[in-house]
């Protein structure tokens, strides 16, 4: 039964793997519940992402497991080196990883002091087991050199370096996915209202920075920590890691903007969909009667789109060649630097932009260059599911392992100062745009969630409202919002670090 203990338990990729799936599905069944006739989906993950990291699971650098024991004084002298021997047989015993593992045989069962027990009568060690290391190793160390002194505590670190890749691959596939559903109708669209789904995107950009640099001026906080949390509070991580280069190059320490951006994130996401929320509450929106409104206009239209489709989809095999071709090519794209005169660094539209873009030039031509692209709803919705839950799980984790402490050390304000940088801008912009600029609640979902760059909001829009409108309005208002998000965030330091 080691193999399942090492699933269970261990620190390998399938522990990771297994980690990874319970908090996503978790999270969604915890997003069936709803919360005052409300249903938050898929943000449950990120909320059971942060649970799971706090309790136990945390991301560091070098992946290995720590066990804190307490053992007598005068058993020190002999510790250490038998715990040498003991990783020396395991590497020697394991005749497939002795090669690989000799490198970390050094690090294998060392033994880290804890400086406040020096005078005590027993002594708290820190022992760390690599990764080459198997279950029934370690359990046979600690209690050959350790007596009967039980582990008193168990930490389990994932390698960051993994969930740096899911994090942003589920990213690509959800945005990739977007921009499929929204291509054939966005160009029809963005003629139809585009310069003002933009002009009110733009007004919620600015009214967060806005914001942001009043915060700052009243209140004297350091503004690298004014940037992170304007950053956290927007969900845009790419304006974040170009405010830091910034910030860095100008001689400061960049590790308060990740901190605060941590610390702002998790509520941020919530904020934007609750004000989401709101809008509907305030003037009484029924999503049942907008989506009969709606299928009453566009009837015959999806009625021909159906027949159509069901024709294609006969003996059509899924686009897999196709989507992985434009995901490829979103990344070329949204690596392209692009130089703005007076900023130190070129602007990019980063790996959530570049493949939004590419998959709404390929949803609204690829059947025309004989590039077909078209997959159905079903899969659609799973590609989006897929892509945005392990999205917000690898955030939760990474997020969980400093939120509480950063909460309870002073990171309330922060907290506060993020909401009202989320939610101020919506509630001004929001309103106005459905009463005074007749625009429809659905694309104002989306209008909303993109200014934002929040994919988990428009998760939520488009399960709370079953159509792609919420998908159009994102894809309208996203590329222009990205840009100036990336833009404004290096452009605060500047102006008030420089």
């Amino acid at each position: 039964m080691d193999w399942f203990v090492e699933i269970l338990v261990g620190s390998s990729f399938a522990h990771m793997m297994a980690i990874l799936a319970f908090v996503i599905a978790a999270g969604m069944w915890l997003g069936r519940f709803k919360i005052c006739g409300v249903s938050l989906g898929a943000t449950f993950v990120l909320l059971v992402g942060i649970a799971v990291s706090h309790f136990g699971m945390k991301c560091q650098d070098k992946l290995y497991e720590e066990f804190k024991v307490e053992i007598p004084v005068a058993a020190q002298a002999e510790t250490a080196a038998p715990a040498e021997e003991v990783a020396t047989e395991t590497v020697a015993n394991d005749a497939e990883n002795a090669e690989a593992a000799t490198e970390t045989v050094a690090n294998d069962g060392e033994i880290v002091e804890n400086a406040e027990a020096k005078k005590a009568k027993s002594k708290t060690l820190t022992v760390r087991f690599d990764r080459v290391s198997k279950a029934k190793d370690r359990q046979a160390y600690l209690e050959a050199y350790h007596g009967d002194a039980a582990p008193k505590s168990v930490k389990h670190f994932f390698d960051p370096d993994v969930l740096y890749f899911v994090q942003e691959f589920g990213l690509i596939l959800f945005v990739y996915a977007v921009g499929l559903a929204a291509g054939p109708n966005f160009f029809s669209a963005f003629a139809k209202g585009g310069l003002k789904l933009n002009f009110l995107a733009v007004c919620i950009v600015f009214g967060g920075v806005a914001t942001a640099a009043v915060i700052h001026l009243v209140t004297g906080i350091n503004i690298g920590t004014v940037v992170g949390i304007l950053s956290g509070a927007v969900t845009n991580t790419p304006g974040l890691g170009a405010a830091t280069t910034v910030y860095g190059e100008l001689g400061h320490d960049g590790s308060l903007l990740a901190t605060a951006y941590a610390t702002a994130y998790p509520l941020g996401v919530i904020g934007i969909i609750f004000s989401i929320i709101a809008v509907r509450v305030i003037f009484g929106v029924n999503i049942d009667k907008e989506n009969e409104k709606l299928r009453a206009e566009q009837a015959a239209a999806k009625a021909d789109a159906k027949t159509d489709g069901a024709k294609k989809e006969a003996g059509h095999h899924p686009p897999v060649i196709e989507v992985f071709v434009g995901i490829c090519l979103g990344m070329i794209l949204g690596s392209f630097p692009i130089y703005v005169p007076g900023l130190s660094v070129p602007l990019k539209l980063g790996l959530a932009g570049g493949p939004l873009v590419v998959a709404i030039l390929m949803g609204a031509f690829g059947e025309k260059i004989h590039f077909p692209t078209r997959i159905s709803p079903s899969a659609n919705a799973l590609m989006r599911e897929f892509g945005i839950c392990m999205f917000l799980a690898c955030v939760g984790l990474k997020a969980g392992e400093t939120f509480v402490d950063s909460i309870m050390n002073g990171g309330l304000v922060w907290v506060g100062l993020g909401v009202i940088i989320t939610v101020l801008p919506l509630m001004i912009v929001g309103p106005l745009a459905y009463k005074v600029f007749k625009v429809d609640y659905f694309t104002l979902m989306g209008v909303m969630s993109g200014s934002m760059t929040d994919p988990p909001a428009l998760a939520y829009s488009s399960n709370a409202v079953g159509n792609d409108r919420p998908s159009i309005g994102y894809s309208t208002v996203y590329p222009l919002t990205m840009f100036l998000r990336i833009m404004t965030a290096q452009l605060l330091i500047i102006f008030f670090a420089a």
